[in-house]
């Protein structure tokens, strides 16, 4: 378990995500990765207690919206991952959505009196359709949420393969001219 949260941490989290995911075939499921919005600027500002407080908030909410089908932990830093099995797809996507809007709606009293109103981003990756194996569902629920973070933070966005697509062949494209000039591979 991790220690702030009493969450699950990281390793127990591969464990029982590869038993369900990969050991236990569930098809109906879905993983979301969670960032805790704006964190650094919390710990640089007031400090680390006040980091905890949040990260705890999120914990809590989590806790509050248990839902027996379900594996929460903490990864790592301001990062958590929910997965929700054993019912609708979009039943599981809308009680992510309804965790999200009730920590959204949420906010902590700050050391100097003011008041700071929680956010997180979320990606979703659905199992089967976005990947069948833990590795797969988190990179690309990972990736939906960076695709929030770079957009506007504090959103739920679900994986979407034609923009994964376009982002791979951007990269390789970006690694390939990089290559290509590292090793002086153009002649003219």
């Amino acid at each position: 378990f991790d220690i702030l949260t009493n969450l699950y941490n990281r390793r127990a989290l591969a464990r029982k995500a590869i038993s369900l995911i990969e050991t236990e075939n569930c098809h109906d499921g879905i993983l979301s990765v969670w960032d805790l919005d704006n964190l650094k600027y919390v710990n640089d500002t007031y400090g680390h207690d006040v980091g905890d407080r949040y990260l705890c908030l999120l914990a809590d909410i989590f806790r509050e919206y248990h839902y027996e089908n379900s594996v929460v932990a903490r990864l790592s830093g301001d990062e958590f991952i929910i997965i929700l099995h054993g019912d609708y797809i979009q039943n599981l996507i809308q009680r992510i959505k309804d965790i999200h809007t009730e920590f959204m709606n949420r906010e902590i009293k700050l050391p100097d009196g003011s008041r700071l109103h929680a956010s997180a981003s979320v990606g979703v990756a659905v199992f089967g359709a976005d990947g069948s194996t833990y590795a797969e569902l988190f990179r690309h629920a990972d990736f939906a949420l960076l695709e929030v973070k770079r957009s506007a933070k504090g959103y739920v966005r679900v994986f979407d393969k034609n923009t994964y697509e376009k982002d791979q062949i951007l990269v390789n494209s970006v690694m390939e001219l990089d290559r290509i000039i590292l090793e002086e591979d153009v002649r003219y």
